[in-house]
């Protein structure tokens, strides 16, 4: 039977860390679980998952759908979003039967990408090969993650580009359930023998479909922090949000930004195979960082201790010095002062 190839690249940048990557990832098991309630999609649609970070990686291979089990996101530093686009173009060549003169082959693939942020990686030429050769073998629709994706790139690579609108729980589940029924459509279209219908985002409550005025272009929303835990030696991530207000000083409208708190994180030991370590990152100084964290291995006081290897590690406040998990050295503290200081961010 021809069957219907469904293939799902994921951003799982550092950006996505916390309920973002975990909403994802619980998602994924409900769209499977939904799918599999409905006898078309089990009879056509097949399931691959792609995700990428810093580099791209198949980590579901195209999968019958009863046989497909949803697999654990990773999480790395930076959004290679033209090593992802390689690597897809990849599966299709590989995984997709093409028509032939003698026989019809699978039907048309549907691609849905995920992403929160602006790409890290020189993306051109594979955009280009993408647009040449591949956007007219599959139909590609792309979600962003909120308002500040890369837009004018998204809108390369497809005509269908949606914002994710919500941020709760019961919004994410109104999105799945909308990805579950344009899937569920298409399985029925192709079950008819006929050619699957485009996606309209028309009848879900939080999505809307995006121009390219809708979306900033900048990756300024979100700065992480790589750490180590000096007790553990356990990575962790420190995530601020940037959250503008606006202040009016007679007729003159200031826009002022400072980054929030958002939250420290254990990340799992792989991190540093899904991440691009090539690509230098600016520094950033704490004085436009809002609120702080204690380190989620440890409990220590503060998970934003800078060592002389400009590496971040934990503090716990009672020793006069602990040993620099990254570099190995027994180091002091002393407060920052008014200047504050100057931290490497990570890819995002």
């Amino acid at each position: 039977m021809r069957k219907l190839p469904v293939f799902f690249v994921l951003d799982c940048s550092e950006s996505m860390v916390g309920d973002e990557l975990s909403r994802m990832e619980r998602g994924l098991g409900l769209l499977v679980q939904d799918l599999r309630t409905d006898p078309h999609a089990l009879e056509t649609v097949h399931v691959s998952v792609i995700a990428f970070a810093g580099l791209a990686k198949t980590i579901a291979p195209m999968t019958d759908l009863p046989a497909f089990y949803p697999p654990r996101l990773p999480l790395g530093g930076g959004t290679s979003l033209g090593r992802a686009l390689e690597l897809l173009m990849s599966e299709i060549d590989n995984k997709v039967v093409q028509t032939r003169p003698d026989k019809k082959g699978d039907w048309k693939p549907v691609v849905y990408l995920f992403t929160d942020g602006s790409p890290t990686d020189d993306y051109r030429s594979a955009v280009n090969k993408w647009l040449k050769s591949y956007s007219n073998k599959a139909t590609m629709i792309v979600v962003a993650l909120g308002q500040n994706a890369e837009s004018p790139v998204l809108h390369e690579i497809s005509d269908n580009v949606l914002i994710f609108k919500g941020d709760s729980e019961v919004d994410f589940k109104s999105f799945i359930d909308w990805v579950t029924a344009s899937i569920v459509a298409r399985s029925v279209s192709v079950g008819h023998g006929s050619e699957p219908a485009d996606v309209s985002p028309q009848n879900s409550p939080v999505l809307s479909l995006a121009k390219p005025s809708d979306i900033n272009t900048t990756d300024d929303h979100c700065i992480t922090f790589l750490g180590r835990c000096n007790n553990t030696r356990k990575p962790y991530i420190i995530k601020y949000l940037k959250r503008p207000k606006n202040i009016n000083l007679d007729m003159l409208k200031l826009d002022v930004g400072t980054y929030h708190f958002a939250g420290c994180y254990a990340i799992p030991d792989d991190y540093h195979a899904w991440t691009d370590e090539t690509i230098a990152m600016p520094k950033v100084n704490t004085t436009m960082l809002n609120g702080a964290a204690g380190c989620p291995h440890c409990g220590g006081v503060t998970a934003l201790a800078l060592c002389g290897c400009e590496q971040i590690i934990c503090y716990d406040g009672s020793s006069e010095s602990v040993t620099c998990p990254w570099c190995e050295t027994r180091v002091g503290f002393r407060p920052s002062g008014a200047g504050g200081m100057d931290i490497t961010r990570g890819q995002g």
